[in-house]
């Protein structure tokens, strides 16, 4: 477990284990000791480091000791340790603690690619765009009355425009 102490505008790490991290750990308020109810109260907790009811935990460890993949025999916990899949069951029978891992590990469960999106322009937009040409005309009046800024507005526009070109 991981400790982080803040103190005096300094920040120190200490990597410790689950026996001595019980020593350091803060009680929650009061206020925040009730028991989630919903997946959402469950993730607050658990950012506010309020440790999981009796109940979750039990649960927890129950999920990774039963789950073992009936066609490669690959247990949960081995998944945990080396974090590979064994065959293509693995991902049916741990499906639902994958989606979690997903999300911690990627942000998110949906695969975009690795390009950003491209995004649609809208018609008024599209209506009022000039050619490269245009452009480059404007740049040099944007130069002449020394505009800058608009001139590296129109720079950049005039880069952008020729790189989709290509």
């Amino acid at each position: 477990m991981k400790l982080v102490r803040v103190a005096k505008n300094r920040k120190r790490e200490y990597w410790l284990c689950r026996e001595c991290a019980e020593h350091y750990t803060i009680t929650p308020p009061p206020s925040l000791s009730v028991e989630p109810k919903d997946k959402f109260s469950q993730l607050f907790m658990s950012i506010l480091g309020v440790p999981p009811t009796e109940q979750e935990s039990k649960e927890d460890v129950k999920t990774q000791v039963d789950l073992t993949c009936p066609n490669c025999g690959r247990t949960f916990r081995g998944y945990r340790e080396k974090l590979l899949l064994g065959c293509s069951e693995c991902y049916k029978t741990f499906e639902e603690q994958l989606i979690v891992d997903l999300r911690k590990y990627h942000g998110d469960t949906y695969h975009r690619g690795r390009k950003q999106q491209v995004r649609t322009v809208p018609e008024y937009v599209m209506e009022e765009t000039f050619s490269i040409e245009e452009l480059e005309r404007k740049l040099a009046q944007a130069v002449a009355n020394e505009d800058f800024e608009l001139a590296a507005k129109l720079r950049d526009e005039i880069r952008a425009r020729k790189s989709q070109h290509r």
